[in-house]
């Protein structure tokens, strides 16, 4: 189906593309950065299905916004804010609605990107011979 190198590049790439634009543009960017790194991840990736391509990106999706997660409650912990905020009320469904967010926004780019790859590949973005 796909490899575990794959997966790591996409879940590397994804965090990098994230991270990056999370800093420069907000919460915003860090929704865009998810979604360009599935549009890049699909486009790089040797699987032309669509289905395979959105598996791979709710998987990628899953484990960035886990990683995510914790690196925000480490943070907010040195911080001095206590743990029991993540734990009670708004804080576990803000979390499940990042996991759910991220889930969705990769699976959508990397599906995306395998349309823009077969467009590529049609000549019809990108078309070097006009």
């Amino acid at each position: 189906m796909f490899s575990q190198k794959n997966l790591l590049m996409g879940i590397v790439l994804t965090l990098i593309f994230t991270l990056v634009l999370e800093v420069i543009f907000g919460p915003w960017g860090g929704y865009v950065g998810v979604f360009l790194a599935g549009i890049i991840v699909a486009i790089y990736s040797l699987e032309n299905e669509y289905k395979t391509n959105a598996i791979r990106g709710v998987i990628i999706g899953f484990f960035v916004s886990i990683i995510l997660i914790m690196l925000l409650v480490i943070i907010s912990l040195g911080n001095g804010e206590p743990i029991w905020i993540y734990i009670t009320g708004g804080g576990i469904l803000t979390l499940l609605f990042t996991i759910f967010i991220f889930t969705g926004l990769a699976a959508a780019g990397n599906t995306l990107g395998v349309f823009v790859k077969k467009m590529i590949k049609q000549g019809r973005i990108l078309n070097r011979s006009a």
